[in-house]
C-alpha cells in the first residue's frame, strides 16, 4: 500500500518501472518532493502510480535479473552466469 522511494544508481530504471516508484536524487531533490506532494494531494495519481507494473520490461526483466532458478524465467540468468564462468 505504499509507493517506494529509491535513492541509488539510476541503472535501477533498467529493472524497475520508473512510474512505479519515486527516484530520489540528492543532487536535485525537487522532482521527488513534487511527486510526494502530488501523491498526498491527488488520490488518482496515487492510484495510477501504485497500480503501475513494477518491472520495466515485464517477463524480460524477470529473465534478465531474477532467474537464478530454473522455475523462474527458465533459469536464464543462472545459465548465463554459468556460461560466463565456464568460459574462463
Amino acid at each position: 500500500g505504499c509507493i517506494p522511494i529509491y535513492h541509488g544508481p539510476p541503472l535501477i530504471f533498467d529493472i524497475f518501472n520508473k512510474n512505479a516508484f519515486i527516484f530520489y536524487n540528492v543532487s536535485d531533490p525537487h522532482e521527488a518532493h513534487t511527486k510526494i506532494q502530488k501523491l498526498e494531494a491527488d488520490p488518482g495519481f496515487y492510484e495510477k502510480m501504485s497500480s503501475a507494473p513494477i518491472l520495466a520490461n515485464g517477463e524480460e526483466s524477470v529473465k534478465m535479473y531474477f532467474s537464478f532458478s530454473n522455475t523462474v524465467g527458465e533459469g536464464t540468468l543462472k545459465h548465463k552466469i554459468r556460461s560466463l564462468l565456464s568460459a574462463r
